[in-house]
């Protein structure tokens, strides 16, 4: 809107193995031991998160195990996946998943057993659970212009999960205990050696049974890539509570780690390393509550003699007055001659012309007229459509990340650390009616993905909360969100 004035690779392993991993670290022993989740703190990083140029974030541990995690840092997770080997009475039959005692709110200090059931295979697979709670940054400590570290003295844990043994086969049980109000996923999965790969997942509030104050423009579908492709996936994400939204993403494999994560604010970057899929889970809170998502993706390689689109090399662009480019991976792409391009308000599709590389990838540009949905297709050259609807989201200025930055001897704030998309290079923080002015990394020019510090005026430092958004040169603003200098309200 316009500004309104006030890797790991996985290799089964010879013995069947069982692995409880928290934050705290791992425990590995053979089947069937007891292990209790000890969440706690990890080690600081900075909050200057990956540029998407960076090594991809690694798979938790180094050991031969059939399975693969990839997480980003502010996903707390607590994983208890194990190959079992199948018995009489589920072999032959499906991969199945089923759940017991997941349906109804966790109240604080409640504690719980859920079990997991796991159904069907000729041979060994994989199956169990894993916990994901996102935890955003919302606080920062300013040691230097290049040195601001997160601070997470300040985290409480939602839920606490502890491994328990069951005297059921094919199957694992969990004591779960509600500590905080909040909200916690819950992953249940099976896999086998053959690529068969079910799941089911689970929001669980604990508190309070009451609906995400948060909505998020999912992944229209499945992803799938040819070995060497990387697709980026950004989240867009509105708060009714006025909180910043944030977005943690995981990415979970068995046999194989066929798929390596890397991310950036609200995007993930998906690089398929060889043929297989894995599952995408995505979190996406604004401190309060939060809500997930799960995809496959696959990496083949076959070919469609159809023509189809596969994947984009990225969904969002800025809509910043200028010339976007859109790489679209698909099949038989060379019978494609134009894309046609349509924005939400827009009575009749655009034409642009559509330049394939390959029959594997092609790209085409056009200018967005103004942020929000906009619709393509592709068409042939006498303008008839070939292949299904794809939808691409222009942002004008989002905000996925705030944190309150305070100097090392000072527990004042004094400076915000924003992160988001379409900032512009010189963005503008208004807080409390109030202009600061700031600047992007010189790297980050002309990015989708941004951060900035900006010092807050002195008159409002001692606020104890303010209003605040990001405007970019273009006249956009972000929504508006409440955010306490002091402690969370």
């Amino acid at each position: 809107m316009k500004r309104v004035l006030p890797t790991f690779r996985a290799t089964r392993p010879l013995a069947a193995r069982w692995l409880v991993c928290g934050v705290a670290g791992l425990w590995i022993a053979t089947a069937p031991p007891v292990a209790l989740s000890a969440p706690g703190t990890a080690t600081g990083f900075g909050i200057e998160l990956s540029e998407m140029n960076a090594e991809p974030v690694m798979a938790r541990g180094t050991f031969e195990l059939p399975f693969a995690v990839q997480t980003t840092p502010t996903l707390r997770t607590f994983t208890d996946l194990r190959e079992f080997l199948p018995t009489k009475e589920s072999g032959g039959r499906a991969l199945s998943v089923t759940a017991e005692n997941l349906s109804t709110t966790l109240k604080v200090g409640e504690t719980r057993e859920v079990t997991f059931h796991f159904d069907g295979a000729d041979g060994p697979f994989v199956a169990g659970a894993v916990l994901f709670e996102p935890q955003p940054v919302r606080d920062a400590t300013f040691f230097s212009a290049k040195r601001i570290l997160a601070d997470r003295n300040r985290l409480s844990f939602a839920a606490y999960a502890e491994a328990i043994p069951t005297e059921k086969a094919d199957s694992v049980t969990w004591r779960l205990t509600g500590a905080y109000a909040g909200t916690v996923v819950i992953l249940a999965m099976a896999a086998n050696p053959q690529g068969a790969l079910v799941w089911k997942s689970f929001t669980i509030n604990v508190g309070d049974a009451v609906a995400p104050t948060v909505t998020v423009e999912e992944p229209a579908g499945d992803f799938t890539l040819r070995a060497g492709e990387s697709a980026m996936w950004t989240g867009v994400a509105k708060s009714f509570a006025a909180r910043v939204p944030s977005f943690d993403y995981a990415v979970v494999s068995a046999y194989g780690t066929p798929v390596g994560m890397n991310y950036a604010n609200s995007t993930v970057k998906l690089t398929a390393l060889g043929t297989g899929s894995a599952l995408l889970i995505g979190c996406v809170g604004d401190g309060s509550r939060s809500r997930a998502f799960a995809r496959r993706v696959y990496v083949t390689g076959d070919t469609d003699p159809v023509t189809r689109i596969r994947a984009l090399a990225s969904n969002v662009i800025v809509a910043d007055g200028g010339s976007e480019t859109v790489t679209v991976f698909g099949d038989a792409l060379g019978q494609a001659a134009q894309a046609m391009v349509v924005g939400e308000g827009e009575a009749e599709p655009r034409s642009v012309p559509f330049k394939a590389k390959a029959d594997t990838v092609g790209r085409f540009s056009f200018v967005p007229n103004a942020p929000g949905v906009h619709t393509f297709w592709l068409a042939d050259a006498a303008g008839q459509p070939i292949t299904a609807p794809q939808r691409l989201q222009a942002v004008g200025v989002q905000v996925t990340g705030i944190a309150r930055v305070h100097r090392t001897d000072d527990a004042q704030t004094f400076a915000l650390f924003v992160r988001g998309q379409g900032f512009g290079n010189y963005p503008t923080l208004i807080v409390d009616g109030q202009e600061v002015r700031g600047a992007v990394k010189k790297s980050l020019h002309n990015q989708v993905n941004q951060r900035v510090l900006f010092r807050l005026p002195a008159s409002v430092m001692k606020k104890s909360a303010v209003a605040v958004q990001v405007m970019n040169p273009q006249g956009y603003t972000s929504d508006t969100y409440f955010l306490p200098l002091g402690e969370d309200q």
